[in-house]
């Protein structure tokens, strides 16, 4: 079934790519992802498509996105939005510009240092695609990759997968095999193994997920988990990592845990117009308290890790609802866009919690100049309804690096079963990209946010500071001060990923 005809058109500015006009057909086929990524390009509003020879030459401009098809597009003039090559050869010249980010699907890229891509170049070189000339269109038709060897992989590095590094399992780390994927089969994945902690090594836990493609319902995905596992209401506020480097340097763990036993099983489903997933979900766990192990940490001792605070032993299901619009520039470092994520969860159905919970996440990036950009957080959420008390592992503890910098991550102030925070951050650029920085930012911060319990009244924290950071070729760093107007404290801070 075709998903899309596109007409092509010929712009003064630019030669003429071939005699007739042919029209574009996807083959349905693609991946999703690669499917996702030519929708959007394709109905972006203005966007110019050409195919054949394409030349922009010196002094020429498109006033739009340009999206390549197949044949050889060269690049000297200056193209406003963002650039999309699709199995094409591309050449961009010294003195090209182009004012947004630049995509190429498989076929080859040859740039130049002294060009402007003024957004992230992406090369997916191994994209599963062709594009394919008949005198009645052009065909963009899925190539799929040989079968591997053995259906049978190891996850991580030699099946060694690190989870993470915590107050109460010391690393925890795991055995992990899993499925490769296979051409004949609709996108399937099967993967887990045992997981275990350097502080509890007589207590193994494990995990197994899986996730299956139901192509008679659309695509809609059904995932499921079975897992013994350590676990966090907190693992929304930063990164595993960013916490894990943060622990094992100076015990600055700012996460509550508790051991949850049980299964997940999801049903989820992306739509590309608009950019939407959305996801309901059911939860049988067995909760139990977890004590602090007070592990090795390289500039702390044991007194500097913190209390992991109680956890009410029991039984709990759950069914959830969650949706997700997506419209970041880079997932993996965002500097333009939004992105909004929403759920609600219903506990009860005979366990031993009974509440209902609900949570708003909106962000928004929005660029500064050349390679400065400002981001935006705005969270609330908490206890809808249900029993007047809550069990300590759902509680909102916000305060820390991941929502309100100055106070402490644990803090009995800044803990309740509803929330609202928000945060701001300038990153300011303040230096040309050298070999060990493509950016060098100054960064400011603002944080304001509270968590409370009916009975109290809301009382604003808000936490100020600022910093420097840098981003490589792969990693972010940073390094930040910041002082809480409550707390009256400063604190200090090192970040290996952006803040959200």
């Amino acid at each position: 079934m075709r998903l899309m005809l596109v007409a092509l058109a010929v712009a003064g500015s630019v030669a003429p790519a071939a005699a007739q006009e042919p029209t574009i057909e996807i083959d349905p086929s693609l991946p999703f992802a690669t499917r996702r990524v030519l929708d959007i390009a394709l109905d972006e509003e203005g966007a110019v498509v050409r195919t054949g020879e394409t030349l922009v030459q010196p002094g020429d401009t498109i006033r739009g996105p340009l999206v390549q098809v197949g044949g050889r597009l060269t690049l000297e003039g200056r193209v406003e939005g963002d650039v999309t090559a699709v199995d094409a050869v591309v050449l961009v010249r010294p003195g090209a510009v182009v004012a947004g980010r630049m995509t190429i699907l498989a076929g080859a890229h040859y740039g130049s240092t002294m060009a402007t891509i003024e957004g992230p170049v992406l090369w997916l070189r191994d994209e599963p695609l062709e594009v394919v000339q008949t005198p009645a269109a052009l065909h963009l038709r899925y190539v799929p990759p040989p079968e591997p060897p053995f259906p049978v992989r190891l996850k991580g590095i030699f099946g060694l997968v690190l989870r993470e590094y915590n107050g109460v399992d010391g690393l925890a780390f795991g055995v992990e095999v899993g499925l490769r994927p296979r051409r004949a089969w609709p996108r399937t994945e099967l993967a887990g193994g045992p997981v275990f902690r350097s502080e509890r090594l007589e207590d193994v836990g494990w995990e197994i997920r899986g996730l299956r493609e139901l192509s008679l319902l659309g695509g809609v995905e059904l995932g499921g988990r079975l897992y013994s596992i350590s676990d966090t209401s907190q693992r929304w506020h930063r990164a595993d990592l960013a916490n894990s480097v943060a622990a094992f340097l100076l015990a600055n763990d700012d996460r509550a845990y508790h051991e949850r036993e049980g299964y997940e099983l999801w049903l989820e489903r992306a739509l590309v117009l608009p950019p939407v997933t959305l996801r309901a979900a059911w939860r049988d766990d067995d909760f139990d308290a977890l004590e602090s192990e007070r592990p090795f940490a390289l500039f702390a001792g044991d007194e500097d890790w913190p209390e992991n605070p109680t956890a009410t032993p029991g039984e709990g299901r759950a069914l959830g609802f969650g949706m997700t619009w997506d419209r970041r520039n880079d997932k993996a470092f965002t500097t333009g866009g939004a992105y909004v994520e929403g759920f609600y969860h219903h506990w009860g159905f005979g366990g031993d919690f009974d509440f209902d919970w609900g949570q708003v996440d909106a962000r928004a990036w929005l660029p500064v100049g050349e390679r400065s950009f400002a981001s935006l957080r705005v969270v609330a959420g908490g206890r809808l309804g249900g029993s007047d008390t809550l069990a300590p592992q759902f509680l909102y503890r916000l305060g820390g690096v991941g929502t309100v910098v100055g106070y402490d991550g644990l803090a009995g102030e800044l803990t309740g079963d509803r929330a609202a925070l928000a945060n701001l951050r300038l990153h300011w650029a303040i230096a040309e990209p050298d070999r060990f920085f493509r950016t060098l930012w100054l960064v400011g911060l603002t944080d304001v946010g509270d968590a409370w319990f009916p009975e109290e009244s809301i009382h604003w924290n808000v936490g100020l500071g600022a910093g420097l950071a840098g981003r490589g070729r792969t990693t972010y760093l940073g390094v930040f001060g910041a002082y809480g107007l409550e707390s009256e404290e400063w604190k200090a801070y090192l970040l290996v990923r952006p803040w959200f």
